[in-house]
């Protein structure tokens, strides 16, 4: 039989939000998803090349500075 060993109640409250945080990571790539469906419907609707480059560099400065 295996002993359950009672677990400090910080450990489990930063459990508890460690496990909110994925669920709002999962739902916020989700809806990151959807968008990037749309756009690809609109780049194919308006016959726009499906990459950016400017926007791609862009983009890359932006993240790499809100990292």
């Amino acid at each position: 039989m295996t002993e359950t060993i009672a677990l400090p109640e910080e450990l489990l409250a930063l459990r508890a939000s460690l496990d909110n945080l994925d669920a709002s990571i999962i739902s916020i790539l989700a809806e990151r998803l959807k968008m990037t469906r749309r756009v690809g419907q609109l780049k194919a609707q308006y016959r726009l090349p499906a990459t950016d480059a400017a926007r791609e560099g862009s983009q890359m400065v932006r993240l790499r500075r809100l990292a």
